[in-house]
């Protein structure tokens, strides 16, 4: 590999913004040999992540164990978080056109 992470992004998550992805990479350049997550509140968002190519070999071995949960598949890295509120507007989960749209019509008003 070229780079030193792995960035994990949803494609239904459109606003993800640049402070959000910077305050991702701070925090993995500050542990760069674990997972950085996104956690929302309480919750940890696992396709919202950044992962040290070093640690391939784990995951893999999880995936052929038959792992398919990004975050338990994490767990034995010991992910550090990149802590939001709850329902921070930048983790929208914007699964249709009609969702997606309202966002845009929000955005001209």
């Amino acid at each position: 590999a070229r780079h030193q992470w792995l960035l994990v992004l949803p494609c239904d998550g459109p606003l993800v913004d640049e402070p959000l992805l910077r305050a991702m990479r701070e925090k993995a350049c500050e542990y760069p040999q674990r997972p950085v997550m996104v956690r929302e509140g309480q919750h940890w968002q696992p396709l919202l992540c950044m992962i040290p190519v070093a640690c391939a070999a784990t995951l893999e071995a999880a995936w052929l164990t038959g792992e398919r949960s990004p975050r338990r598949a994490m767990e034995p890295l010991q992910p550090v978080a990149v802590q939001l509120e709850a329902d921070d507007p930048r983790l929208a989960n914007l699964n249709t056109p009609c969702l997606l749209a309202g966002i845009n019509e929000n955005d001209r008003k």
